[in-house]
């Protein structure tokens, strides 16, 4: 069995960030913070993966 890589990781906490479920007060505020937050770690595992 294999640990994951910080990668993998960050990945599968983008994956948990993107099932939260909207603010009914602010969905519009709500999904692009988490749309940034997503890009963000995702951008973040990308580059752990390529080793910068």
């Amino acid at each position: 069995m294999t640990h994951p890589t910080q990668g993998d990781e960050l990945d599968a906490i983008a994956a948990v960030v993107r099932r939260l479920l909207p603010d009914h007060r602010n969905p519009e505020a709500f999904h692009l913070a988490k749309a940034d937050a997503v890009w963000r770690i995702r951008r973040l595992a990308r580059r752990i993966r390529a080793g910068h």
